[in-house]
């Protein structure tokens, strides 16, 4: 029996390595600049690099508190405009749900309840100094990060392919995505 519990302990421990290396989960990636950064998301991704906003370093720590708290995955959410965002139901039982946000997203159409958003009070600017514009149009906001391993960024692809696709067939929604990686130099 002990040899048993044993063999299911070095399993359970050897298969989370394997997992994490396979997928390259919390991988530690520090980049020499956005540009190097935003370059990998693009070349591994597909990621178009004027959709990748990074938060200015004085509000780092700020963000993350902030993201913790909305308990946010890699789907902060849709904002509407600069002071709410949809707020549903099924989507806050389990905010990294492939299908339940690529659902939220197809039905654009609908009418939603809302919650407050704060997330215009950062700022956050691409690689061309352009800051994200919350007040024009329902934005789709994604997190970013080489932590999250090759899984949760291929959804985020898959997630982004979808959105364009719809954008040729109707007016949708605008997407960007919130780098949160650091640089050693902006």
């Amino acid at each position: 029996m002990k040899n048993i519990i044993l063999v299911l302990a070095l399993l359970l421990v050897s298969c989370e390595g394997i997992y994490k290396t396979v997928n390259g989960v919390n991988k530690d990636l520090l980049f020499e600049n956005r540009s190097e950064c935003v370059n990998y998301f693009n070349s591994n991704y597909n990621i178009e690099t004027d959709r990748i906003f990074f938060i200015q370093n004085g509000e780092f720590g700020d963000f993350m508190s902030y993201i913790q708290r909305e308990k946010v995955s890699y789907f902060y959410g849709i904002t509407l405009n600069d002071k709410c965002k949809i707020d549903d139901p099924k989507l806050n039982e389990n905010s990294s749900c492939y299908g339940r946000i690529l659902s939220l997203m197809n039905n654009h159409d609908s009418e939603f309840k809302t919650k407050k958003t704060e997330i215009s009070n950062f700022n956050f600017e691409n690689i061309k100094g352009e800051r994200i514009d919350f007040t024009n149009s329902k934005q789709i906001v994604f997190l970013l990060t080489t932590k999250f391993g090759k899984k949760i960024n291929k959804d985020i692809e898959k997630l982004i392919h979808s959105l364009q696709t719809q954008q040729k067939e109707k007016n949708g929604y605008q997407y960007c995505l919130i780098c949160v990686d650091q640089t050693k130099t902006i």
